[in-house]
């Protein structure tokens, strides 16, 4: 049986999901999302516990779309970053406060809730053919399209798009080549309930062995991202629900008064993964497939929505000057998102650096260096209005060459 759709979409995660709904905007557009797990069973889908940071651009992406989150969502008012030991109460710190201000300020949201808006608005794209539980068995790209053998049928587009994550099946059929470095690190990720409220603050404390980021949900509960060395993390797994809550606890503070938590703890390796090309012959790479980045800025699915976003305006072009989808245009996608990731993947990755435990010999004098120039650099940012101001406003995400469904 042969199915001829204009695209198709392997990968059906939040960036899979968020592209099958952007992308089925487009003219006269026929749209195919693959996954091959059970995608419309969401309650298994949602289970992780895990929640995301979404930046203004990202919020406006979902409001264009008719996507509404902001009952979901929990407002950023406050970030407090600090830098000290564990235990101790820091007085090097960096204060972004937003005075209560709805606007720009990022929100968080959970998986489960993000999972199931998107759940929602797929059903009511009469253009998107979902095939659900369906793994990819054979693939062949041409000068015409891509075919793609999936349970006994044959998905014929003229554009493949990639958004099947960091391992990506489709990625590594290409050919296509990945730069980065292991961070030897791993992030611990769980959700705590609180006894008092966070009242929006999102808390980042730089500690010795990496940092410690306390982001807020709704109902007095904050997610936790917690960076370290492996056998750390994988010492703070096998504690007791009781040890691990007393240890967590000694490293943010008691400004949460009493802690318990509210979903499982996982953890996964950090690293810098970054595509060199993130288009091939009739194909474009999205989200984690293209980069993967540390998540110390919370950036990760926002620059996949930018990813997104950028295609459906270099594929609009295209429909509306007739030239392929799958064809030449694709480049202008390619100059256009690496720019941006590059940029961002460059500043986390000398963040990383700064604020990891440095190794060899040169262990001591050097962690004594990095510890003096990422304090003078708190120091100096939080005394400096105009330099807060410049954060504040690239945080929202609609600076520079901002793709038109990402502004207000």
């Amino acid at each position: 049986m042969e199915n001829k759709f204009d695209i198709l979409i392997i990968g059906g995660g939040l960036i899979g999901k968020t592209a099958a709904i952007v992308l089925s905007e487009l003219p006269n557009v026929a749209i195919a999302l693959v996954d091959k797990r059970d995608i419309f069973n969401i309650d298994k889908a949602s289970r992780d516990g895990r929640a995301m940071a979404l930046s203004a651009a990202s919020l406006n992406l979902f409001e264009n779309l008719n996507i509404s989150l902001s009952k979901q969502t929990q407002i950023m008012r406050d970030m407090l970053i600090t830098d000290g030991g564990v235990g101790e109460d820091p007085s090097w710190r960096l204060h972004f406060d937003n005075e209560g201000a709805e606007v720009g300020a990022p929100h968080m949201i959970e998986n489960e809730h993000l999972n199931k808006s998107l759940m929602s608005a797929l059903k009511q794209r009469s253009n998107i053919t979902i095939f659900s539980e369906s793994l990819v068995k054979g693939l062949e790209h041409t000068i015409e399209g891509v075919c793609a053998e999936i349970g006994g049928k044959v998905l014929k587009a003229d554009l493949l798009v990639a958004a099947d994550g960091a391992n990506s099946f489709i990625r590594t059929q290409a050919g296509l080549v990945l730069d980065g470095r292991d961070y030897d690190q791993h992030a611990l990720v769980t959700t705590i309930r609180h006894s008092l409220s966070h009242d929006g603050l999102a808390l980042q404390r730089f500690l010795p062995g990496g940092p410690l980021a306390v982001l807020p949900l709704p109902d007095s509960r904050s997610q936790i991202v917690w960076s370290d060395k492996p056998t750390a993390i994988e010492a703070a797994l096998e504690l007791s629900e009781d040890d691990f809550i007393a240890e967590l606890s000694h490293r943010i503070g008691g400004h949460l008064g009493d802690v318990s938590l509210a979903a499982p703890r996982q953890s996964y390796p950090l690293r810098l993964q970054l595509a060199q090309n993130y288009v091939g012959n009739r194909l474009v790479l999205i989200g984690d497939a293209a980069h993967v980045i540390h998540p110390l800025a919370g950036q990760g699915l926002n620059l996949g929505l930018r990813d997104i976003a950028a295609l459906y305006d270099v594929l609009l072009e295209a429909r509306k000057t007739g030239r392929d989808i799958g064809g030449a245009v694709l480049g202008e996608y390619q100059a256009w998102r690496k720019s941006d990731v590059t940029g961002l993947a460059g500043i986390t990755d000398m963040l990383s650096y700064i604020y990891s435990s440095p190794r060899g010999f040169l262990r001591r004098p050097l962690s004594k260096v990095l510890g003096h120039i990422r304090r003078l650099g708190l120091s100096f940012v939080n005394d400096t209005d105009v330099l807060k101001k410049l954060f504040i406003i690239e945080s929202t995400g609609v600076t520079g060459n901002c793709p038109h469904l990402l502004k207000d």
